[in-house]
């Protein structure tokens, strides 16, 4: 869980872009029939049947979870689970309801398609349930943090001052330690494969 009073540095005056007011038990397979004394050989192809399901079962349910853990839109949040992802992360806080956020969504989701392997990417509606921004200085939607795969701040530092992106790092007050990264506003689809790529290069 990431908490704390965050101040940022790169304070600017110009308004950000499209602003928005916030808001297994594995079973065992019996291979050969055992007879039981003074009784007829058990017949185990039922019991090597019903062990097959279980695997197919156990199979598609691991399935289905890491298909549930690869969405876009969440309703609950928990950074250290996204740390043991070992994937660079990309947050965004938005609303459904929002306009600028309406905007950006088709982007989000075709960029989310196509890196979701490889990035950890959610979407979490802060108007639906403001908590899931509770530890985050988040004033505006839409909103996006970035992290690196190890869970510290994504950095742009020079690499990215012609890429037009305006980001904003926030500090720890007690410590001065860069504590978050973020954007404001609208990412079309290009700028946030941009970002990824960089986060990307950091992480190797």
């Amino acid at each position: 869980m990431i908490a704390g009073i965050w101040f940022v540095k790169n304070t600017d005056s110009e308004e950000p872009v499209a602003e928005q007011e916030p808001a297994s038990t594995e079973a065992a397979v019996v291979t050969e029939k055992q007879a039981v004394p003074d009784t007829e050989p058990v017949d185990v192809s039922d019991a090597a049947e019903d062990a097959s399901e279980t695997t197919e079962e156990q199979t598609e349910a691991a399935a289905q979870k890491i298909d549930a853990d690869l969405s876009l839109q969440w309703t609950t949040h928990d950074f250290d689970t996204l740390v043991s992802y070992n994937k660079p992360m990309i947050l965004d806080f938005g609303a459904d309801e929002c306009g600028p956020c309406q905007v950006m969504a088709p982007d989000l989701e075709a960029f989310h398609a196509e890196n979701k392997e490889k990035a950890t990417i959610q979407y979490y509606d802060v108007w639906e349930d403001p908590k899931l921004a509770a530890d985050y200085p988040i004033q505006v939607v839409p909103t996006q943090l970035f992290f690196l795969p190890d869970g510290t701040p994504y950095d742009p530092g020079d690499r990215m001052n012609d890429s037009g992106i305006r980001f904003t790092l926030y500090y720890d007050r007690e410590t001065d330690e860069h504590g978050l990264t973020a954007h404001v506003g609208i990412l079309n689809k290009e700028q946030l494969e941009l970002i990824l790529a960089d986060m990307e290069s950091l992480a190797q």
